[in-house]
């Protein structure tokens, strides 16, 4: 992936791999420049997230790799494509790496619906409180949550500035409140798109291993991210989409776990909550 030295990933190449996971555009700078990449005895090759792979633009690194694969292979691959949303786009690059496919959908509603499930353990929470007392809640939640318990904690927020600015105020300022108040401190942990490689696969590494905690993000964290015993989601600035809001809540009650989802709602952004429970066939449980 890219921000990885490639030296070392040479040399791993060269030790030999089983299953070889990468971004599209790193791939296709190791086909064409690193001569000990053979991949001609491929079996299986998958395109994960491919609704998303679409949006940022990386149809031309897939069809180098796909056209590479069908020139080096004797047996062509299997093919796989994985996709929460069934676009035009999706379906472009199903074309592209697939032959005589077959679809698999694990929605009831047609896909252009954009059905979406949420597990049956995550308990959904919402709070509507004013602007001027939203970061007031927030700090009482994270007091509650974190300092009096032992609690793992992603919150969303809109932009990577809002992320860096709450940072500073809970590590200089709530957490010298804590100590002060002979309360437990709080770690906190940031995770935004303008942080280079090895400081994001540091924060992760670290938040992975915590046991109790705080990750302030963006929806950076929303995907592809498996981060083991999150007890709570929440969603300090109101996602722009359904689909958004389900990809942020999915990163706790996993694999049969319990979470706990908290939406912080502006009374203007009161029927975006009304939209969610319909589109989801949910209930939310007010907290005060």
């Amino acid at each position: 992936m890219g921000g990885e030295k490639k030296k070392s990933e040479k040399s791993r190449i060269r030790k030999g791999i089983n299953i070889l996971i990468s971004t599209p555009g790193r791939l296709v700078d190791h086909i064409e420049n690193t001569v000990n990449l053979k991949l001609n005895k491929v079996k299986y090759f998958v395109i994960d997230e491919a609704d998303r792979l679409h949006e940022h633009g990386f149809e031309e690194a897939i069809s180098k790799v796909i056209y590479h694969l069908k020139e080096m292979c004797p047996v062509k691959p299997q093919s796989i494509l994985l996709s929460a949303t069934l676009t035009k786009g999706v379906e472009k690059l199903a074309g592209m790496s697939l032959k005589e496919p077959n679809f698999i959908d694990l929605a009831s509603a047609e896909p252009e619906e954009f059905c979406f499930t949420l597990p049956s353990q995550l308990v959904l929470h919402y709070m509507v409180v004013s602007a001027k007392l939203r970061l007031m809640a927030l700090c009482a939640f994270i007091v509650d949550a974190c300092s009096q318990k032992d609690s793992k904690v992603l919150i969303f927020m809109s932009t990577q500035d809002s992320v860096d600015f709450h940072e500073a105020i809970f590590c200089n300022i709530l957490n010298p409140m804590l100590v002060e108040s002979r309360l437990k401190k709080v770690s906190f942990f940031r995770l935004h798109g303008n942080m280079n490689q090895p400081e994001r696969m540091a924060v992760f590494n670290e938040f992975q291993e915590t046991r109790a905690g705080v990750l302030l993000c963006t929806d950076v964290a929303s995907r592809g991210l498996d981060i083991p015993k999150v007890d709570w989601i929440v969603q300090y600035s109101c996602p722009s989409s359904i689909r958004d809001f389900v990809h942020r809540a999915g990163r706790t009650a996993r694999i049969g776990s319990r979470g706990d989802s908290l939406s912080f709602i502006l009374y203007s952004e009161v029927e975006f909550l009304k939209q969610a429970q319909n589109r989801l066939n949910v209930n939310f449980e007010e907290i005060n």
